[in-house]
């Protein structure tokens, strides 16, 4: 009886101390989609609903903290989705900053050329705790 009790405190010490957001930050990340660099850009994160940039197009999309899964979609200058992207979060919390690190995959919408292919994609931020 005294094991899993033991146990269980110990588990809720780990996950308590971390003392880290389980959303990623609000901030500019490196990203590599299928080999393309530059920028995801999340601007808000309300109430599970996420908005920013992500190659310089708009992206609109959900944040699921239980999961810390990320779905996006990537707009076009018209309005209209064409990728769909989905990945997880990751955290590496350290004495004096957070590695945050996404991971996944997107698709390709029909016209946009590979359409029905998945890709990969991740992106990472290290943010201060200062």
């Amino acid at each position: 009886m005294r094991i899993p009790t033991l146990l269980l405190t110990c588990v809720a010490i780990v996950l308590g101390a971390t003392g880290v957001q389980a959303q990623p930050p609000t901030v500019t990340w490196k990203i590599n989609a299928n080999g393309h660099d530059g920028e995801l850009v999340i601007d808000s994160i309300k109430e599970g609903k996420v908005e920013g940039t992500l190659l310089g197009d708009k992206i609109r999309g959900s944040y699921d903290e239980k999961t810390r899964c990320l779905s996006l979609l990537r707009l076009g200058t018209d309005g209209h989705a064409f990728q769909s992207y989905k990945g997880y979060l990751f955290l590496n919390p350290e004495e004096k900053q957070t590695k945050y690190n996404l991971a996944g995959t997107f698709q390709v919408f029909a016209g946009e050329g590979g359409a029905g292919v998945e890709y990969g994609w991740y992106a990472h931020v290290t943010v201060s705790k200062e």
